[in-house]
């Protein structure tokens, strides 16, 4: 019932979206209504975070479904939005006329630049505010960290000069961990240099947290991540959940 509705008003976003007669508040009020009214299932499941390369974890066939299959394990998936990227663009482009600032004085290009970097932030923050708020208390993943707390999380393993996905992916893992999640995947195309780093550090990021961590690597093949590779994360996801309740219930 859920893909209905998805895929029914996916087919009316574009047009709402072009239109300028003021519908999009209406039609996101129907939305949260309309998807309110499904019957859920009172159960729990193991939270597991995606991370990765931004095209290859939010495209189903170059990542081969995984969200559909971890939910056939009996897991379910936050996955890390599009709009960290757009936003890390947004602050490194500020970051940068900052220093060209400092490093070369004023110049009518730099304030330009740095003038179009908070206009372009205002107006994005703006907009998503105002899409965002018919969703309050809705969506588990609704308000997403800023941009400096995601590098700030990250650069524990990575220093955020070090431009790019790998900060990024690190820097979300972090906020997936601190959110209670029960597992990671960093899904990445084949010979991803960010990837392969981040497939690196996640290996500190288990040691520190406990949480099960696994990197898949996309190349266009099927099969690149096994049932069985998949199954056997999925119970040790279960497992680091039931360890965390543990905690969570002696702490009470």
């Amino acid at each position: 019932e859920s893909d209905r509705l998805y895929q029914h008003y996916l087919s009316m976003l574009d047009g709402t979206l072009r239109s300028s007669n003021g519908a999009m508040p209406r039609f996101l009020d129907e939305i949260r209504g309309t998807f309110g009214e499904i019957v859920k299932h009172d159960e729990e499941r193991p939270l597991i975070g995606i991370i990765g390369e931004i095209y290859v974890r939010h495209n189903t066939f170059a990542n081969e479904d995984i969200i559909r299959k971890i939910e056939a394990l009996g897991g379910k998936v936050w996955l890390a939005p599009i709009e960290e990227w757009v936003n890390y663009i947004n602050l490194m482009g500020l970051r940068k006329s900052l220093v060209k600032l400092r490093n070369c004085g004023i110049s009518r290009e730099t304030v330009i630049d740095i003038l179009s970097s908070v206009l372009t932030r205002h107006v994005q923050g703006k907009i998503e505010h105002e899409f965002s708020q018919y969703f309050k208390g809705f969506l588990q993943s609704l308000t997403e960290p800023s941009t400096r707390e995601i590098l700030k999380n990250g650069s524990t393993y990575l220093h955020d000069s070090f431009e790019g996905e790998a900060i990024l992916s690190m820097g979300k893992a972090v906020d997936f961990v601190k959110k209670g999640a029960s597992g990671i995947i960093s899904a990445m195309p084949f010979g991803c240099m960010p990837g392969t780093i981040v497939s690196a550090l996640l290996k500190g990021l288990k040691q520190d947290s406990g949480i099960p961590c696994l990197s898949v690597a996309y190349d266009g093949a099927e099969a690149t991540c096994s049932d069985i590779q998949l199954e056997a994360f999925m119970h040790q996801a279960g497992e680091h959940k039931k360890r965390l309740e543990g905690v969570g219930n002696r702490k009470q």
